[in-house]
């Protein structure tokens, strides 16, 4: 599986289910918007496949441009790289 251009690969993390041992309601779940970077194109700065390469936790735009995807039952995105708000 290959990114291309200025997009990266981010393998979504998901809902807060749960709180100090507590289930959430459903209307209650938060989606945190977070991710692992998996992998990213070869259009990315240098400075910023630097950074890319430990394979970080990201915080992104709730309206990202991208899309998500299923890939053997695991969810992605696949993104601008300008869609990353922070790296944790």
């Amino acid at each position: 599986m290959n990114v291309i251009h200025k997009n990266v690969l981010v393998q979504v993390q998901g809902k807060e289910v749960e709180r100090n041992g507590v289930l959430l309601p459903e209307d209650e779940q938060v989606d945190e918007r977070l991710g692992v970077v998996v992998r990213y194109g070869e259009g990315l700065p240098e400075d910023v496949k630097t950074i890319l390469n430990a394979k970080p936790t990201v915080k992104y735009k709730e309206y990202f441009d991208g899309e998500a995807t299923t890939i053997d039952g695991t969810d992605y995105i696949v993104m601008s790289y300008k869609s990353i708000l922070i790296i944790l």
